[in-house]
């Protein structure tokens, strides 16, 4: 799928946070690729719905196959994912933005079973690496808890 698009934008989500109650987060991805924000409710819907994301991209590859309880029932997933959210053909400009806050993602490798990138946060303005889901997820954690 790496067609004509740009390997820079297919990589670059943005993730805009509209609650953070009890560590329980909610709101919205967004790609440039998509034609509209997807919604997540908690990270379990955060991470599979990147995940789901970055594989019909085919970018950036995993570096090992993930292995499910269910093959069947995560490749309904992925192409019930397919079939609900339409991909673009060229980029649009990501305007969204979080009640509570906004994080640019930037996930460049899918090594270990997890991903390595970096992320910043529209009110640090810093921009921080990651080395694994957990580790960008308690970068957030950090970055709401202190807004609260």
């Amino acid at each position: 799928m790496t067609d004509s698009r740009s390997l820079n934008e297919m990589c670059s989500l943005t993730i805009c946070v509209d609650s953070y109650d009890r560590k329980a987060m909610r709101g919205r991805i967004c790609s440039s690729y998509y034609e509209e924000a997807i919604r997540f409710n908690g990270l379990v819907d955060l991470a599979t719905t990147i995940t789901a994301m970055l594989d019909r991209f085919e970018y950036p590859q995993n570096s090992i196959e993930l292995r499910y309880m269910s093959e069947d029932a995560q490749k309904q997933n992925l192409q019930l994912f397919c079939e609900r959210h339409l991909l673009l053909g060229k980029p649009r400009i990501v305007k969204e933005k979080g009640e509570l806050n906004t994080f640019s993602v930037k996930i460049l490798f899918r090594k270990h079973a997890t991903w390595q990138g970096s992320i910043s946060s529209i009110k640090e303005k810093k921009e921080i690496n990651f080395r694994s889901f957990l580790e960008m997820i308690l970068i957030m954690d950090s970055s709401l808890t202190d807004a609260q």
